[in-house]
């Protein structure tokens, strides 16, 4: 079981069963977030998908809550891919935008993965989500490679934008 996260505003845990309701009013069913979810998900399956990956010892996810509000308000997490090296992604519901949240989660959350032994830490961003990249760069990530396609299945994707910091 991974450890929890707390910041000046945020909280950053594992799933639990009792979340799905709240996860899913204010982040499933975010218009903005729907490329990053299946359609019509079940927030009760995709919360207990998320609490089994909290035990697997290669994946870390976790939910993002705000504090003054107890609102779960997004969700980030990250693939071991070797005993160094992982690989972060995130999500924040739209009303959290541009408050800094996405900036203090990311930076908390590598500062637990650098604890826990990882010294390259990837992530990767849409190339025209440039919030998601300032995100990134606020947290200390450095730009390293472009990608001209994606592997998402979406009509318009111009390509991704990787970050590392190692």
């Amino acid at each position: 079981m991974h450890e929890c996260i707390e910041t000046e505003r945020l909280f950053l845990r594992t799933f639990a069963e009792k979340d799905a309701e709240c996860f899913g009013c204010m982040v499933l069913k975010d218009p903005h977030l729907a490329a990053f979810f299946e359609k019509d998900e079940d927030a009760s399956s995709y919360v207990r998908i998320r609490e089994r990956n909290s035990v697997l010892p290669d994946f870390y996810d976790y939910v993002i809550g705000e504090k003054s509000s107890g609102k779960l308000i997004g969700e980030i997490n990250a693939a071991v891919i070797d005993a160094h090296t992982a690989d972060i992604g995130y999500v924040l519901a739209s009303p959290f935008h541009g408050m800094g949240y996405g900036t203090e989660a990311v930076t908390a959350f590598m500062a637990m993965l650098e604890k826990d032994g990882y010294t390259e830490i990837y992530g990767a961003c849409e190339k025209d989500n440039i919030a998601s990249a300032r995100i990134m760069e606020h947290a200390g990530m450095k730009r390293c490679l472009f990608v001209p396609i994606s592997v998402r299945k979406r009509e318009h994707v111009s390509g991704l934008i990787y970050y590392c910091r190692r």
